[in-house]
C-alpha cells in the first residue's frame, strides 16, 4: 500500500467480494481516504497486524480506521507505525472499485 498519496485500487472479482492489501507504515500520522465507482455499498478498514483484540473504545487507538460512502474522511489520522491491514468489504450484490490513498494529513 502506498504512503505517499498515491492510489490503490480495490476492484471486485465477484459481488460483494472483499479485497485485502498489506502494508508498512514508517512514518505516522497518515490520512486514509477514499473514492469509489460502480460501488454504493462498500466498507474500507485500515488496523495494524497482528489484530489487537479489545472490548472498549479506548484501545489502541490510533492504529486504525474505518471509512465508508457516508464517511469517507471524517475520523484520526493513523497515528502507529506498522505493519498494517487494508480491507475493502463491498455490499451484497456490489461490484466495482474503490481506491485508497494514504498520505501525510494535510
Amino acid at each position: 500500500m502506498p504512503a505517499d498519496g498515491r492510489p490503490l485500487a480495490f476492484t471486485t472479482q465477484e459481488p460483494g467480494e472483499w479485497v485485502v492489501a498489506t502494508g508498512q507504515l514508517d512514518q505516522p500520522p497518515y490520512q486514509l481516504s477514499a473514492e469509489a465507482v460502480g460501488a454504493t455499498h462498500w466498507r474500507a478498514v485500515a488496523n495494524t497486524y497482528p489484530f489487537v483484540l479489545c472490548r472498549s473504545s479506548f484501545c489502541d487507538q490510533g492504529s486504525g480506521a474505518t471509512i465508508t460512502p457516508e464517511s469517507p474522511t471524517h475520523y484520526p489520522p493513523l497515528q502507529v507505525a506498522g505493519r498494517y491491514v487494508f480491507l475493502v468489504a463491498f455490499g451484497a450484490g456490489q461490484t466495482g472499485t474503490v481506491s485508497l490513498r494514504l498520505a501525510p494529513p494535510a
